[in-house]
């Protein structure tokens, strides 16, 4: 049935299990942040390209974020990205929402496949820690 639906549909998308998640972190990935904190201000250019990108390769975005979630989902929005503010409704999960395309914004670190961050060092069990350095 649905095979017949895509051959006339081009908007149609074949129904798909969970999505996978990559969590950016805002400062620094998506905010160019030149300027560090600087009283919470969000003064630098935002570029959203990333969450387009990994959007069409069918993943789910979430952005991580020390600042007020309301305030990085408003600057996304003003980006035309459309988001999901967590409040602590339980979004370990999140799959993008029903079109896939709806950013979480959150203070949590959730379940993802990946994590790109501008400050991140890679370290994983069993590493030596002395090999591992900021």
């Amino acid at each position: 049935m649905s095979m017949d639906r895509a051959a006339y549909d081009d908007t149609y998308e074949e129904p798909t299990k969970r999505r996978m998640l990559v969590g950016l972190d805002f400062d620094g990935v998506i905010h160019r942040y030149s300027l560090g904190w600087n009283g919470g201000a969000i003064y630098d250019p935002v570029d959203v390209t990333g969450i387009r990108l990994l959007h069409h390769a069918g993943l789910a975005v979430a952005i991580f974020t020390c600042r007020d979630t309301q305030t990085v989902a408003t600057v996304l929005e003003e980006h035309g990205i459309r988001t999901h503010q967590d409040v602590g409704d339980n979004n370990i999960f999140w799959d993008g929402g029903e079109d896939g395309r709806i950013v979480l914004v959150t203070n949590f670190k959730i379940s993802a496949i990946a994590y790109i961050d501008d400050r991140a060092v890679n370290h994983k069990w069993g590493d030596n820690w002395g090999a591992t350095s900021p």
